[in-house]
């Protein structure tokens, strides 16, 4: 009896043993199971930083900090998504949809991905700022920005932007958004040359992300390509180009926009900083549509830059690629006039696109013009009025010979 008794006893313990063994093991797969789950949604969030941009977005929209015609599709509907990664334009990133582009700035973007600063994105402006007290905030940046001037049509527009829900009043969503819009070099732009036929209109917003049409063709040329084709064949990347007569219109509006900016009456001078053939797209239609806007650059920014330079010589004055400014050797300062003006550098870009297939005598005319344009420069006497008669004798030999043509 007693040694069934110890039996039973010893089975008991065993079974509870085994019990508490199990009830380990459980609790332990668990936690392990957890963990793992946890490091592949972690490694998937670094993986894909634009689910996790959408998600920051989606949250500000969510809990009323920003709003957007895009919002509910982006965030309600989900029918945008963003890619996981975007490709660099500029100074944007650029995720492609089917029928437009969605654009973020790529500073901000890195800020909120990496966990960096994410606080300070739609930190302005604060609670408790009144409608007049923002008006006066865009005013002082669009003074910063292009300088002093009537900004009155700018700042209505900017705010009719903000306007989303058009009850004629900017709630404190509205303007976190386009304070932060505006703050994109390329949507600030857009702001400007809004009635310009040139920039690919802006199709919506959410938050700082938006939206602009889809240009098909992205650039007029590639020479930067290495392929086993073009080490046999040097100018293929020329085989695809448009008939002349397509191309010539496609450069005459590119003519035209730099007349445009140079032109620019209410918000000032504007000068193409790192314009070229791979950001000057156009439409099937064959009219010029600028695919990347961030090389654009207010004279008022050149004139900040400019102020905190110390030079000897030119070379010291470079703002950037076709931003050389002149170095005035008696305050050995940078001044804000550019050594070539805008055209000089599109004149390359046209050169190579136009003139290898050129008939005579137009072939000749085209050269001599050309020649004219690589001879501008903005430290000679009548430099203002010689790059007009440039731009206008250019678009003049192109229309002549589009209509004879036709």
């Amino acid at each position: 009896m007693k040694r069934n008794r110890r039996q039973g006893q010893g089975m008991t313990c065993q079974l509870c043993h085994c019990s508490r063994l199990r009830h380990v093991l459980v609790v332990v797969g668990l936690a392990g199971l957890t963990w793992l789950l946890f490091v592949v949604y972690l490694r998937y969030q670094y993986s894909c930083p634009g689910k996790k941009y959408k998600e920051f977005i989606c949250h500000k929209y969510l809990t009323g900090v920003v709003v957007g015609p895009l919002c509910a599709a982006l965030c309600e509907t989900r029918s945008i998504q963003l890619s996981c990664r975007g490709s660099e334009l500029g100074s944007n990133l650029m995720f492609t949809q089917s029928d437009f582009n969605l654009k973020v700035r790529q500073q901000t973007f890195n800020a909120v991905v990496d966990g960096f600063k994410e606080r300070a994105v739609f930190r302005l402006p604060r609670d408790g700022t009144s409608v007049n007290q923002f008006k006066q905030m865009v005013s002082q940046f669009l003074t910063n920005k292009v300088g002093t001037g009537d900004h009155s049509d700018l700042i209505k527009r900017i705010l009719q932007t903000a306007d989303v829900n058009t009850d004629g009043k900017v709630s404190l969503a509205e303007a976190k958004t386009v304070w932060s819009l505006i703050h994109n070099n390329e949507f600030f732009l857009s702001m400007i040359f809004y009635d310009s036929s040139f920039l690919p209109k802006i199709r919506g917003f959410c938050g700082n992300i938006y939206a602009v049409e889809h240009v098909r063709n992205t650039h007029l040329y590639n020479k930067n390509t290495s392929s086993l084709v073009r080490f046999f064949f040097p100018n293929s990347y020329r085989w695809g180009y448009p008939s002349w007569q397509h191309r010539a219109n496609i450069a005459i509006g590119l003519l035209e926009f730099v007349l445009a900016v140079y032109q620019h009456t209410t918000e000032g001078m504007f000068y193409l900083c790192s314009l070229d053939e791979s950001v000057i797209g156009y439409t099937n239609q064959f009219d010029v549509k600028l695919t990347d806007l961030s090389g654009i650059v207010p004279r008022n920014t050149l004139l900040g830059y400019s102020k905190g330079v110390h030079c000897t010589q030119n070379n010291a004055c470079t703002y950037a690629k076709y931003c050389a400014l002149q170095c005035n050797n008696d305050t050995n300062t940078c001044t804000t006039d550019l050594k070539r003006p805008n055209l000089h550098h599109i004149c390359a870009v046209l050169d190579e696109y136009l003139y290898f297939d050129t008939h005579n005598p137009t072939r000749t005319e085209l050269l001599q013009l050309f020649r004219r344009c690589y001879k501008l420069d903005n430290r000679n006497e009548n430099a203002e009025m010689e790059h007009a008669l440039v731009l206008n004798d250019l678009k003049s030999l192109l229309w002549k010979q589009i209509h004879s043509t036709s």
